[in-house]
Order: structure tokens, then sequence, then C-alpha cells
């Protein structure tokens, strides 16, 4: 029997981190007419971009969640998840996962938006976004809590920086992304860890999953109410001018190709690597 998995939600994943940019890389970028996708932007260039999303690192290290969440259960297994583990290091090792999803984002970005992000990421508010990101990545749980624990006490938060806070969840999509990203590492998990399933019970998963993917605007919504005080706990020492203009690049055309881009090579990358697995487990 195919057990469920107990979600535990991610923040990640959603942020965008500095890119450094490069002369050659902006001179491709530019070269190409809004709308046609330009398979001459290098893989180094689509790949600073999803690791510094956070995409990378959440794809990059899906085998070892896997296996970790999947290995209690294991136990009470034969010796068969040997098997399973040693397909789920190789089917989903970080170089596959990462080449998959540079190839994905190769598909789904036109060379101008690429251009685009990287205009506003090396901007002075773009850096301000990053220099906040980074400080946060560096806080003890201890500090964040304290953090967390006492935003309502800040001056203005609710009345000023809070409806900023909700709006640029709004526009960068993350409560969608971090819910597409649990929801297809769920049933992965489930598919690990069952012993046996039998032909039937797979597909069942798969069916459940499908039918998922087509109604999660309720946990997106619980999700981006959950992640506001935790953004303002990461953005709590930038200027409400710097948000501003965080929002204003995340509403352009590019900045929503941007975060729909980043949705889809997650979705498409973890859907297909489910397929693969669940056709795997029944041969």
């Amino acid at each position: 029997m195919i057990q469920t998995r107990k979600t535990t939600w991610l923040l990640a994943g959603w942020m965008l981190l500095c890119i450094p940019a490069q002369a050659d890389n902006l001179e491709v970028a530019m070269s190409a007419a809004p709308g046609v996708v330009n398979h001459r932007i290098p893989d180094a260039t689509l790949h600073r971009i999803l690791d510094n999303a956070g995409v990378l690192p959440q794809l990059s290290t899906l085998a070892t969640t896997i296996i970790g969440e999947s290995r209690a259960q294991w136990q009470s297994c034969s010796p068969m998840t040997v098997s399973v583990d040693t397909w789920i290091r190789q089917a989903m090792s970080s170089d596959l996962m990462t080449q998959h999803a540079v190839d994905a984002l190769r598909d789904e970005l036109d060379a101008s938006t690429v251009a685009a992000v990287i205009v506003w990421l090396e901007s002075a508010p773009g850096q301000a976004i990053t220099r906040a990101e980074h400080a946060s990545a560096s806080l003890s749980d201890a500090e964040f809590n304290h953090l967390f624990s006492t935003l309502g006490e800040t001056p203005g938060y609710r009345k000023e920086r809070a409806p900023r806070i909700k709006a640029l969840l709004h526009s960068t999509r993350a409560a969608e992304f971090v819910t597409v990203l649990n929801s297809e590492l769920d049933t992965l998990v489930q598919l690990a860890s069952a012993c046996s399933p039998t032909r039937g019970a797979i597909r069942e998963l798969l069916s459940a999953a499908s039918s998922q993917r087509q109604d999660l605007e309720l946990v997106t919504l619980i999700m981006g109410i959950n992640l506001q005080a935790p953004t303002a706990v990461i953005y709590r020492d930038v200027d409400d001018a710097v948000i501003d203009a965080y929002l204003e690049f995340a509403s352009s055309t590019a900045g929503k190709a941007y975060h729909a881009a980043l949705i889809k090579v997650t979705s498409d990358t973890l859907v297909e690597r489910l397929e693969a697995f669940a056709t795997w487990r029944e041969r």
C-alpha cells in the first residue's frame, strides 16, 4: 500500500538572487527578437539563473531528499529497496536533474527576457534585494524565530509593509512555486516508500497526482498567507522604494515570464522523473 507523506512546506526557490552580468551573454540575449527562444544562450547562463533562483538547489538534492524520507518505511521492506535506492540515485542524480532543468528553461525563456532579468539584478534595487536575501540566509533558527515573533511590533509593518509583501508574493507567484514543489515531492516520496506497489496502486497514485495539479488553488492560497511573515522578515531592512522597484519588475512582462518559467521548469522536471520512476516500478 502506498502511504501518504506528511508535507514539509519549503520556503525556497522563488527569490531572485544575484547573477553576475557578462558582456557576451548580454550581447547574445539582446540579439534575438522578443518571444523568440534563443538556443545560443549558454548553459552556464541558464544554470546560473536557476541556481540563484533556488531551483537547482532543490532539484539537485532531490534523490537525497526522497531517499532520506523513504528510509524509515523501507525498514519493513525486503532487500528490494536496495534497487529502488540505486535507481533513484542514478535517475535523479544532480547532473541529470540540472541538465534537464537547464534545457527546459531554454525552451521557456526568450533571450530578451534573460537580458531583462540580468538588467534588473544588476540594478541598485536588485542588488539591495540580493543583499537582504543573503543576509537572511545566514540567520540562525533562533535569530529568525525571534525576528518572526516580533514582526508585529515593527513600526509601520501592518499599514505599509504588509500590503507590499502580500503584493510581492502575488507578483512573484512564490506560493504557487512552493506548492508545486511540495506536491510533486510528496508523490515521489509516496512512490519510493512503497515496498511492492501493484500496478493498480501506482496508476491510482499517478491519477491522484494529476488531479491535484488541476486543483492547487486552495493550497496555494493558504501557502501565500503562511509565507507573508517569513518574507517580511527577509526584507525587514529593505526600504519601501526597493520593494516597490522589485514589484515593478515582477509585474513587468519579463518578470511575469521569468517567474512563470521557474514554476513550469520545476513542475515539468519533477513530473517527467515521476513518470519515469512509475514506469520503472511497474516493471
